[in-house]
Order: C-alpha cells, then sequence, then structure tokens
C-alpha cells in the first residue's frame, strides 16, 4: 500500500520530465486538488452522516475476495504485522483505511502543485 504512494509519485515525476502541453499539467494538478476538495470532503461528509465507511469496512473484512486482502494487508502495514483487523471495531479499521487515502491524495496534491509551479515559471530575462 505504501509503494502505490511511491509508485504514483514517481510517474508524477516521470510525467514532469516528459514535454507535454502545459494545460496537461494542469489538468493533473486540477484533478488531485478537485481529490482533497470535494472527494475527501463528500467521503467525511458520507461517514458523519451516513456511517458509510465503517459499513463499507464492516462488509469488506466479513469477505474473503481480492478486495478484503487489500483492505487487510493495508490495515496490517499502517498498524505493524501484529495488527488483528477483527479485533477493532470497524469504526477504527474504517478510519485507518480513510487515513491511507488522505495521504494518497495530499502526496500527490502537493506533488503536482509543486510540479505544475516548476512547468509555469520562468527566468528572469534581467536580473
Amino acid at each position: 500500500p505504501e509503494m502505490a504512494n511511491v509508485g504514483l509519485l514517481l510517474f508524477n515525476l516521470h510525467l514532469f520530465r516528459m514535454n507535454l502541453p502545459l494545460c496537461v499539467y494542469g489538468l493533473f494538478f486540477f484533478f488531485w486538488r478537485l481529490c482533497y476538495n470535494v472527494g475527501l470532503g463528500w467521503l467525511l461528509r458520507r461517514q458523519s452522516n451516513e456511517l458509510l465507511l465503517t459499513r463499507k469496512m464492516r462488509a469488506l473484512l466479513k469477505e474473503n475476495g481480492r478486495l478484503s486482502q487489500f483492505f487487510r494487508i493495508l490495515l496490517t502495514h499502517r498498524m505493524g504485522y501484529g495488527y488483528d483487523c477483527k479485533k477493532y471495531p470497524p469504526a477504527f479499521n474504517a478510519w485507518l483505511a480513510f487515513r491511507w487515502l488522505v495521504d494518497l491524495v495530499l502526496g500527490n496534491d502537493l506533488a503536482w502543485y509543486i510540479l505544475f509551479c516548476f512547468k509555469c515559471w520562468e527566468w528572469p530575462q534581467e536580473l
């Protein structure tokens, strides 16, 4: 799970080195800023009003599919190898998964803000 963050950041650097039009970099920045402002806000609102994340986590941890395995691995990496998600309430596990998503979105939002600034910046002709 942490490798997903690192992989995305490396992909960002790869795209930065490419000579793409400036609007492409602006779209990437806009996408991550929208994920931060709208996506995370929507998730928090739904969690506060309907316990959306808690219900989804409870259902996921009862299954044995790939998505359930991914979240078990995610929670174990976040808390250490002795962590057993069945011993903790679904709300706590949902919060850990949400924190991973926040780390992913904030890291990429910051990275694209910086990369977009560098792409827009020009050295002055005279000092």
